[in-house]
């Protein structure tokens, strides 16, 4: 899973942009659509280098886009069938602060239906949403939650801002047949 995981760079939004992301087909790779909203030319990081990528799909509700690129070289990952259980031991992969990749373990609190907002702060919107035990650092944001199996439970959306062990993630279970058809 941490082959997988890209870093995402670009510069928009008033600023430099960095997050992370994950392949999910050869050419395609999943994000939070507020990584690369407002980026012109998002960039891809790997093992092989920066690729240059292209926006392909973005649900500004759910928080998640497709980007595609050049083929890359690491496995896809692959979205888990069952739900992860409460309680399951999971692992947080990213890029926080924009730096070297960082694999952090983490546990599933609970599963929620979450009114929030959407990556604009406009409409409201209800995410499946699994509240982590976990360290979730600016730049996480796009990266895999990954169940013991190796398989995606969940796109890393957010940090508590009240609790500094308590991170948010999309459940892969409510989004992963949209992302699938953007591939």
């Amino acid at each position: 899973a941490q082959a997988a995981t890209v870093k995402l760079e670009g510069f928009g939004c008033g600023g430099i942009v960095d997050g992370s992301g994950f392949i999910i087909a050869k050419n395609y790779v999943v994000t939070n659509a507020h990584v690369v909203a407002g980026v012109k030319h998002p960039k891809i990081v790997d093992s092989e280098g920066t690729h240059n990528a292209s926006l392909v799909w973005i649900d500004i509700k759910q928080d998640l886009a497709v980007l595609r690129t050049d083929p890359l070289v690491a496995q896809p990952l692959t979205f888990a069938d069952e739900p992860i259980q409460n309680g399951a031991d999971v692992l947080i992969i990213g890029f926080p602060r924009g730096g070297e990749q960082v694999s952090s373990p983490g546990i599933v609190l609970e599963k929620v239906r979450a009114l929030g907002k959407d990556i604009y702060l406009q409409d409201p919107v209800i995410r499946n949403v699994l509240s982590l035990q976990a360290t979730v650092i600016q730049g996480n944001s796009g990266g895999p939650v990954v169940a013991e199996n190796g398989e995606v439970v969940g796109v890393v959306f957010a940090t508590s801002t009240a609790y500094n062990t308590i991170g948010y993630a999309v459940d892969s279970s409510s989004i992963k047949d949209s992302v699938l058809s953007a591939t």
